[in-house]
């Protein structure tokens, strides 16, 4: 890819193509070709004019992207193991990147062979894209395939809406792109370029689910909370300025990059426990919560770079600041956010159920929804754990 990107800017990159070449011949001479490195080189000689070596290699790729993937199901344990091995790299290439990168560079280099893809080459993206099944990642690269195999932005197209009573066209055209807000009663949404023109939609909802979600506890992760009162028992009811604890309980099947996300319930706030009251308000525990500069113990500043003096040494130790976690708490996240009404938490989870425990405080009286908990792979969407709505929290007023 470095090499792709130096062509791609216009500097002399001859020299290192030819290297990369020699060594994949040397390190990997039967998988180079069909890898997405043997699509990146060719896609580099196509930019240094060397049509003769790159027509090979693109047509290669152009029948990988046309072929029907077999069912997992229908893989013997020889193919199975083939196809583990070419994307152990899981988090950030898989299938569905490898055919966005496909499709992205061949139509953006390879007219000739972009005219002999067929349907299913786009199909295999797009459902992927239309079962939530991409990630960041896959979905930028997505939009760049779809735009370079044949999405025209300037295509005449109208959008319209119906609903119970009426329809009517929605969006403004700017800048080659029509888009707009539809109604929230909406029931249909028609796209309707010119005949013969190809346009590509997304359309983006925002806010909370008005009915809560089903739990779900068997893809690859499982998270559970609860609320405990001063004597550590499950409760539902506060009075207004006392504080819960809560408890997120959260495993999975040897997960890295797991996004934790707890919404608080309406009238509660996060409480941030001192260091003092935190195991002491050892360096350990700051460092752990994020209490330290040097976060990776590097002996330099995370944000500025700079070394870090010792307290030993005759330098000031940094006081430890407030910290969220409580001292029971078993899950390490390693980064935290503390927003206005919600906890996120991000880290490594395992086959043992660990806990992470944090207090909030009930700042209104009355009757709180409270919503479920979620935990989701950063990386690979169908790896989510999804508890159950825990019905209400009541506030009671203070006791005189």
């Amino acid at each position: 890819m470095a090499v792709y990107l130096q062509v791609r800017q216009g500097e002399a990159a001859g020299n290192a193509l030819a290297a990369l070449v020699e060594q994949l011949e040397r390190d990997q001479p039967k998988a180079w070709r069909e890898d997405l490195a043997g699509l990146l080189v060719a896609a580099s000689y196509a930019g240094l004019q060397q049509t003769a070596a790159a027509a090979p290699l693109a047509r290669r790729h152009r029948e990988l992207a046309n072929e029907t993937p077999k069912p997992w199901s229908r893989l013997s344990a020889e193919e199975r193991d083939v196809l583990y091995q070419r994307w152990a790299y899981g988090d950030f290439y898989d299938p569905f990147g490898a055919q966005a990168w496909r499709l992205y560079l061949i139509g953006k280099h390879f007219p000739e062979q972009r005219r002999l893809l067929t349907a299913e080459a786009t199909a295999r993206l797009l459902a992927a894209v239309n079962e939530q099944g991409l990630n960041s990642l896959n979905s930028a690269l997505a939009v760049l395939a779809l735009d370079a195999v044949g999405g025209e932005a300037s295509a005449p197209v109208r959008f319209e809406q119906a609903w119970r009573g009426g329809t009517s066209a929605f969006g403004e055209q700017k800048d080659g792109v029509l888009a707009g807000p539809f109604r929230a009663d909406a029931t249909r949404l028609m796209v309707m370029p010119d005949a013969g023109k190809t346009v590509w939609v997304a359309r983006t909802e925002a806010g909370f689910d008005r009915a809560p979600p089903q739990a779900v506890q068997d893809r690859g992760l499982e998270v559970r909370r609860d609320f405990l009162d001063e004597s550590g028992k499950p409760t539902t009811t506060v009075e207004q300025g006392r504080a819960l604890t809560v408890r997120l309980r959260v495993r999975g099947s040897g997960w890295d990059n797991v996004a934790l996300l707890d919404l608080l319930p309406g009238g509660f706030e996060a409480v941030l426990t001192p260091p003092s009251a935190a195991e002491g308000g050892d360096a350990t525990e700051g460092e752990r919560v994020g209490g330290s500069r040097d976060g990776d113990g590097d002996g330099y500043d995370d944000d500025t770079g700079e070394a870090i003096e010792d307290a030993e040494a005759g330098g000031a130790a940094e006081p430890l600041a407030p910290v969220l976690a409580l001292p029971e708490s078993t899950f390490m996240p390693v980064h935290e956010e503390i927003r206005e009404d919600r906890i996120v938490l991000y880290g490594s989870v395992s086959g043992e159920m660990r806990e992470y425990r944090y207090r909030i405080r009930a700042t209104a009286t009355g009757t709180f929804q409270v919503p479920p908990v979620f935990a989701e792979h950063l990386y690979r969407p169908h790896v989510i754990a999804r508890g159950a709505a825990a019905g209400t929290i009541v506030v009671t007023e203070p006791k005189p």
